[in-house]
């Protein structure tokens, strides 16, 4: 990856960043990392065999390598490390720093910082003096600690509105949530379209982001003391959305004879909080010749400590209606089997006492 130099020329204009951000272009995320290297194949052997990172591929001038999902390049060059603080971080794990510090120490890698900050970490030398780190924790774990020790000068943007914020005791708090990440999915519009249709006395709520969830690791916490709701927005979203309903109401499809992989990933994130322990949840089968998922999605939310409200649930054929934005939706039979089963809900959350 050649190294390029360019200045602008005088009279060339420069958009202010301001008027830049009021656009949707964002970037997504770091794509890949070069690092400049004398000897391409003692690096290698630094980056390779002594920080695990995998090798992909490896020619005269450089190598491809990879530490989780960031691509890392060593391209042969004349390195100039930096000598203020920027440096280079990579995650481990918390019960391994003590044995990364020990692996370190022993392969004679000069260490060029002590920890000062949240999280546990280990500042050592590449083999060319580019600084690194070997650290645990993340963003959101940094930004919980601002929280509890904030820096001089801390600004933090507001926080976002919290599931059923605002809703007035008494009121039935529904979430409504769509297995389906199509955005033409019936059941995605079928849920919509019961959010846009309101009931006396009852609050909702809607998810079906599972699409923007990560991917769920039983190795991982998956609540923090101070929640995901600013700093992982939509798992934190959908957690407290979960806590915070009376019910839960899913509409689910069937993919290939069982659940959605991403929707199933969105409960995995439940199976380690408290949120949906005797949770009553209702089931609603828009394909009423589709059951495999049905039968599976209760037997797993059962299985989660959920409590079913079978008199609640509700199998309705409600075809392309739903997704129709011509279509008089709801129905009268759909209407009718709607209203009876937010009775029923009704009625089993009010015998039951506040979740």
């Amino acid at each position: 990856m050649a190294r390029c130099s360019a200045t602008l020329p005088p009279a060339c204009h420069v958009t202010p960043v301001s008027e830049l951000c009021r656009g949707s272009l964002a970037v997504s995320s770091l794509n890949h990392l070069t690092i400049a290297v004398s000897d391409v194949t003692r690096s290698l052997g630094f980056y390779r065999d002594l920080l695990g990172c995998r090798e992909h591929a490896r020619w005269d001038e450089g190598a491809y390598l990879s530490a989780g999902d960031l691509w890392l390049c060593l391209s042969r060059d004349e390195p100039s490390p930096a000598r203020d603080y920027t440096h280079v971080a990579f995650t481990v794990r918390a019960p391994d720093i003590d044995a990364w510090r020990a692996r370190l120490v022993q392969a004679s890698v000069p260490l060029w910082k002590e920890n000062r900050s949240e999280g546990a970490s280990v500042y050592c030398l590449d083999p060319d003096g580019h600084q690194l780190e070997l650290h645990v924790g993340g963003l959101n774990t940094r930004l919980a600690s601002l929280e509890r020790q904030p820096y001089a000068g801390l600004r933090m943007p507001p926080r976002p509105r919290a599931p059923f914020e605002g809703v007035l005791p008494g009121q039935l708090r529904l979430l409504l949530v769509a297995g389906s990440v199509r955005r033409t999915s019936v059941n995605r519009a079928f849920m919509h379209r019961l959010a846009d249709q309101p009931v006396p006395g009852v609050a909702v709520e809607r998810f079906d982001a599972f699409d923007r969830l990560p991917c769920f690791s039983p190795d991982e916490v998956s609540e923090p003391a101070l929640g995901h709701l600013r700093h992982e927005p939509e798992l934190g979203r959908w957690l407290a959305a979960v806590r915070g309903a009376d019910a839960v109401l899913f509409a689910c499809p069937e993919y290939a004879g069982g659940l959605p992989g991403a929707f199933k990933n969105g409960l995995d994130h439940l199976v380690g909080s408290e949120a949906f322990i005797d949770k009553p949840f209702v089931l609603y089968n828009l394909a009423p010749r589709a059951h495999h998922a049905q039968q599976q999605l209760e037997l797993i939310l059962s299985t989660m400590s959920g409590r079913p409200l079978r008199e609640a649930f509700r199998t309705l054929d409600v075809g392309a209606q739903a997704g129709s934005p011509d279509a008089s939706w709801p129905d009268p039979d759909t209407a009718a089997a709607m209203a009876s089963s937010i009775e029923r809900i009704r009625d089993a959350c009010a015998a039951s006492g506040p979740p």
